[in-house]
C-alpha cells in the first residue's frame, strides 16, 4: 500500500454495491449470489485469453468483500480519492477498504479498471490490552508488536515497491531485525499458526519448497488486507 495506512475497511451496508464498467452499472444486493467478473463471468471484461474467465468476484457475508479467483494476476485496489492501494494476490480476500474503490488488472498487455461503490466504510480500532497494543485489522486479526515486525521485514521490499516479488530468507529477515535466527523462526510459527486458525491457507509446512512458498503467503496475505503497510516499515529503523 502506498501514502499509509488507510485507517479504513468496509462496514455492513443495506445498499446494494455497484460495479461500473466501460459506462454500464451492475448492482449486486446482499444476499444476492456471488458476481464474478473476467472473460466469461457474470461481468464479461473482454475476449482476452490472457485473461482469467473468472478473474474475480464481489461477495457479501455481512460486509462487501472482492476476492482473487485468479490463477496468476494481481488485483489492484485504488482509492478513488487518495494514492492509497492494496494489491491483492490471486486466492485473497478482501473486505472493501474504500468508500470509492478503483479495481485495476492487466492480462496479455491490456489493461482494465472496474469502478465500486461502497455505502459506508468504518475505522479501525485500536485497542489496549494490559503490557501490549495490539491492532484490529482486516478480519480483525490482532498481533503483537514483534509479531508485526516479522510479517514488515517479511515484506519489506513489497511493502517499497508492490511490484517487487522477492522475499528475504529467514537468516536474512532475522538479520534485519537484529535477532537471532531460532527467535525469529519460534515467532514465525508462531504467526502463522495464529494465522492458520483465522482460516488463513497455505501457511503450513515449512520444509524445502514449502517454506518459501509459506513466506510467501505470508508476505500475499499480510499485504492485501493491509495486515502490515508501508507506513510500518518505521518498525524497522
Amino acid at each position: 500500500m502506498r501514502g499509509g495506512d488507510t485507517g479504513h475497511v468496509a462496514a455492513p451496508a443495506a445498499e446494494p454495491l455497484e460495479i461500473e464498467f466501460c459506462g454500464a452499472l451492475t448492482r449486486v444486493a446482499p444476499g444476492d449470489p456471488a458476481l464474478g467478473f473476467g472473460r466469461r463471468a457474470e461481468i464479461e471484461i473482454d475476449d482476452n485469453h490472457f485473461l482469467h474467465r473468472r478473474l474475480g468476484e464481489f461477495s457479501w457475508d455481512g460486509q462487501w468483500k472482492l476476492g482473487n479467483t485468479g490463477a496468476s494476476i494481481p488485483l489492484e485496489i485504488h482509492d478513488a480519492v487518495s494514492l492509497s492501494f492494496v494489491v491483492l494476490a490471486s486466492g485473497g480476500s478482501i473486505a472493501l477498504p474504500f468508500a470509492t474503490s478503483v479495481v485495476r488488472f492487466a492480462a496479455g498487455g491490456m489493461a482494465y479498471e472496474l469502478v465500486v461503490r461502497v455505502a459506508d466504510v468504518r475505522p479501525l480500532k485500536r485497542i489496549e490490552t494490559g503490557d501490549e497494543q495490539f491492532t484490529a485489522t482486516i478480519g480483525h486479526i490482532p498481533l503483537t508488536p514483534s509479531q508485526k515486525e516479522l510479517i514488515v521485514a517479511l515484506a519489506e521490499l513489497r511493502l517499497r515497491d508492490p511490484r517487487e516479488l522477492g522475499l528475504p530468507t529467514n537468516r536474512e529477515a532475522a538479520a534485519r531485525l537484529g535477532w537471532e535466527l531460532t527467535r525469529f523462526n519460534r515467532k514465525l510459527d508462531n504467526v502463522c499458526d495464529k494465522l492458520s486458525r483465522q482460516g488463513v491457507r497455505g501457511l503450513r509446512g515449512a520444509v524445502d519448497a514449502l517454506a518459501t512458498d509459506r513466506r510467501r503467503r505470508l508476505v500475499d496475505f499480510a499485504v492485501s488486507t493491509a495486515l502490515v503497510t508501508a507506513g510500518d516499515l518505521d518498525l524497522l529503523a
